[in-house]
């Protein structure tokens, strides 16, 4: 366990999308003065640690995804994916507007990108 994680364990699913700034703001209010301890499961491709943290009690990981403030990591577990179906059908936090999945995003970044280069002109 980690008594002091790094910023990634706890925002790296954050920075997507404009609902970012409002899930990281009920991240620090459900924090608090609390301290945050993290089991690292994996690392991610990216060189991120991939996480289950703790305030207290609280598992961090599991609200966020129950208030629509994250997503469910798949490639790592499916401990999260019962509350993302939930909310997503409560179309709550993230699900109540247009939404894709950061996998999603970045191949179609990808795919827009290579379009774009292969169709320039001379």
């Amino acid at each position: 366990m980690h008594q002091s994680p790094s910023k990634n364990v706890l925002i790296m699913i954050l920075n997507h999308g404009t609902d970012s700034q409002i899930a990281k703001e009920f991240l620090v209010d459900l924090i608090g003065i609390r301290k945050v301890r993290c089991d690292v499961k994996a690392i991610d491709l990216y060189k991120r640690e991939v996480a289950i943290c703790y305030a207290g009690e609280d598992e961090l990981n599991r609200i966020m995804v129950q208030k629509g403030l994250a997503v469910a990591y798949r490639q790592y577990s499916k401990r999260y994916v019962a509350d993302e179906l939930k909310a997503k059908k409560e179309f709550i936090g993230i699900w109540n507007s247009a939404f894709m999945m950061p996998d999603q995003w970045r191949r179609y970044q990808k795919l827009k990108n290579h379009k774009y280069k292969n169709n320039t002109a001379y």
